[in-house]
């Protein structure tokens, strides 16, 4: 297992389990932003997106991170190294944000909602404080509430589905 896909520690292992049970259930792939106050209108988000071959036979996940162009706070100059520790390229003229392609079979959903974490923990400094936000909202509405164990956990905002670990 790669250094970027290893265990998030015990403070965030119910967020890297809410994504993996996110990631199972979205066919197309999941976001997830901060959206606190601390971060204005535009806070980073992570993003992890399915794409099929043409035949569908063989599938990779592309995996983003915000990039200055989306979010409204200035980004410090550690982020980026953190980013690429963990394996993201840089924007470039084929995408606008930070990114890393991964073959379907090579990362499981739980090493993958492990990264994500990072992405947001470590990369953009969130903290389990922090509101999040989840696209597609109507499926994360469903997990979060068979997610029995998460409701000690877990409030939900008012506005969409918003939600904040207690």
């Amino acid at each position: 297992m790669s250094d970027r896909f290893h265990d998030v520690g015990i403070a965030w292992r119910s967020f890297a389990e809410l994504l993996t049970d996110l990631l199972a259930q979205a066919p197309e792939g999941v976001t997830i932003d901060v959206v606190d106050d601390r971060f204005g209108d535009e806070g980073p988000y992570t993003q992890a997106i399915r794409q099929e071959d043409e035949f569908g036979e063989d599938w990779t996940w592309l995996v983003e991170a915000s990039s200055t162009e989306f979010t409204s706070v200035p980004t410090p100059p550690d982020t980026f190294t953190t980013l690429r520790e963990l394996g993201y390229e840089p924007p470039d003229e084929d995408s606008p944000n930070h990114y890393q392609v991964l073959g379907g079979d090579d990362v499981t959903l739980s090493e993958l909602a492990q990264l994500m974490v990072r992405t947001l923990r470590d990369g953009f400094s969130a903290r389990l404080t922090d509101a999040f936000a989840v696209t597609p909202d109507f499926l994360a509405h469903e997990v979060l509430q068979a997610r029995n164990d998460l409701t000690s956990v877990i409030r939900f905002e008012d506005v969409g589905l918003r939600f904040r670990f207690n």
